[in-house]
């Protein structure tokens, strides 16, 4: 980085391999070099992503403090030399975006597509933990050895207190920074929306070659910025819908860039089908854009109930009350292409794939004739090989509805989860309830003291509700956007389905009508009478029928 050089270390008792961060402390004796130094580590420690470089360790000695971090190679050795402004010194065959362009000039749309959705991903993940990442460059997204992209260096990183917290700090890369940023003293600052600004950037610069407003002067390159004044060149063949997303990441008005999930539902990452991998060839060469093993591709036929039929047809495109949902945590995103989507290809029978997945763990257990099989029965439910023991006359129903994924903000706000059937909700901290399909939502008001009953729901249309219930329609979309960027299974098969046109959910819509944390496992009661216990080994126990199925 700026005041530090970067090394690929060896660790003496295992043999693993580290990038070995060097800070000296003789350059971390001005208070605001120590506090961004301070700061990087404090947030780079918290956040665990494959998208994002994997902070291991930090120690110090007298002279110098060290971060150990995620080594990112490339079987390929490059040797390395300064082209653009943006570029890092890095060790031999340590590999970024920027040495892979450096190599290759510049890249296909489909290799584009492929590095920009991935971005993506690690973008919604820090925006989700409440960090801008504010340096978004070809030098700070590095490849693994699978060609897999995760960000890193967040030596100008900043973590929010709140989603609606502005910063007027001036920094970042000069071809890469936002015009919101260049103007911090004279506009109410800014937020998430510059690290939409530089993926723009960063998008451009891959399909170009070079950066849209690169000059040899930087005040240049800044009124430019400023005046958004920027053009597609005559001899670069480029695609109507990559030139329209770029324009749209490239909005001069922060409130007008798309948020997170409509990037996602661009026309160009949904017209052709995006690879689970490239191959390391990709260094060298421009790969196949047939290649096998794009995510259309993936379908798991592995199921302990029955064989999964997964027929495709086109998904129809996201509703406005989906986008709703969907919003990212910076409220004033837009999206700003009013172009619909291409109809991608998605499996019909999503649900009942995460239904299968998620029922691998356990199967159902009827009856026991004694202690001692009870016991037995509950050591083969924690190792997940449980075998069925019923009769053919006492053989239930497979569990239909669940808490799929759960946040915990009590602190603030309330408790959100995502049910199995997609639905999304909040258990608010003043009891108050809320959930909601793709086009509706029910609201549940608290209960009187003097009532042992629940208060009765009310529906509404996600396009028009009580002015009253604004708030909690916004901090649901929040909670939403939280629990689908989360790293886990369930939050992947969610990732799928985000732009899924799903059935109409019957109404009054069943919700999470109780819920407790206690020291081994989260609780939940659901409206339809299911009890839910998640133990925090991951084994989860859903009880149903009045106790009758487990």
């Amino acid at each position: 980085g700026g005041f530090a050089r970067c090394y690929e270390v060896t660790c003496d008792t295992t043999g693993a391999k580290f990038a070995g961060k060097i800070v000296e402390k003789q350059s971390l004796v001005k208070p605001k070099a120590r506090l961004k130094f301070t700061s990087e580590i404090r947030i780079h420690r918290t956040l665990q992503h494959p998208r994002v470089v994997q902070f291991k360790h930090y120690f110090e000695d007298d002279a110098n403090c060290y971060l150990l971090l995620e080594l990112c190679t490339n079987q390929v050795r490059v040797h390395h030399h300064h082209h653009h402004p943006d570029q890092q010194p890095h060790h031999d065959g340590l590999q970024s975006l920027s040495d892979l362009l450096r190599r290759r000039k510049r890249l296909s749309e489909h290799e584009v597509r492929y590095y920009i959705h991935q971005l993506i991903q690690g973008v919604a993940y820090l925006h989700s933990k409440c960090v801008i990442h504010r340096d978004l460059k070809l030098g700070n997204l590095f490849l693994t050895t699978d060609m897999q992209l995760k960000i890193g260096d967040f030596g100008l990183a900043s973590h929010l207190d709140s989603r609606d917290e502005k910063r007027r700090t001036m920094c970042g890369t000069p071809n890469y920074i936002a015009p919101e940023i260049l103007n911090g003293h004279h506009n109410n600052g800014h937020s998430f929306e510059v690290d939409i600004w530089s993926t723009g950037v960063v998008m451009y610069t891959l399909l170009v070659g070079k950066p849209p407003f690169e000059t040899k002067d930087v005040k240049h390159t800044y009124k430019l910025i400023r005046a958004n004044d920027y053009a597609f060149p005559s001899d670069v063949a480029l695609s109507a819908t990559a030139k329209s997303l770029v324009m749209d990441l490239l909005q001069k008005d922060p409130t007008r860039r798309p948020s997170l999930a409509s990037i996602l539902s661009h026309p160009f990452l949904q017209e052709q089908s995006i690879p689970a991998h490239l191959p390391d060839t990709a260094m060298f060469i421009t790969p196949s854009s047939s290649l096998p093993g794009g995510r259309h591709a993936r379908h798991h036929h592995r199921s302990p109930l029955a064989p999964l039929d997964v027929h495709l047809r086109p998904a129809k495109p996201p509703t406005a009350a989906a986008a709703i949902l969907a919003l990212p945590p910076s409220a004033s995103s837009a999206i700003t292409s009013q172009k619909q989507p291409l109809p991608p290809m998605y499996p019909v029978d999503l649900l009942d794939e995460i239904v299968e997945n998620l029922t691998a763990a356990f199967y159902y257990v009827a009856s026991a004739d004694d202690n001692a099989e009870n016991r037995v029965i509950g050591q083969n439910l924690l190792q997940a090989k449980l075998r069925v023991n019923m009769d053919d006359d006492d053989t239930l129903s497979p569990a239909s509805l669940w808490v799929l994924q759960y946040v915990d903000y009590t602190a603030k706000y309330g408790l959100g989860y995502v049910l199995s059937n997609q639905c999304t909700g909040v258990y608010f901290n003043d009891a108050t309830k809320i959930i909601a399909s793709s086009t509706m939502f029910g609201y549940i008001d608290r209960s009187p003291d003097d009532q042992a009953s629940e208060s009765p729901q009310q529906v509404h249309s996600l396009s028009e509700y009580p002015v009253d219930l604004t708030k909690k329609v916004t901090l649901l979309g929040h909670f939403k956007e939280f629990i689908v960027w989360e790293e886990t299974e369930e939050s992947k098969c969610l990732q799928r389905n985000l732009l899924l046109d799903l059935p109409t959910v019957p109404t009054p819509m069943i919700y999470v009508s109780k819920w407790q944390k206690t020291r081994h496992c989260m609780m939940f009661r659901l409206s339809n009478g299911t009890v839910q216990t998640n133990f925090f080994d991951t084994t989860k126990l859903l009880l149903r029928h009045g106790g009758k199925q487990i």
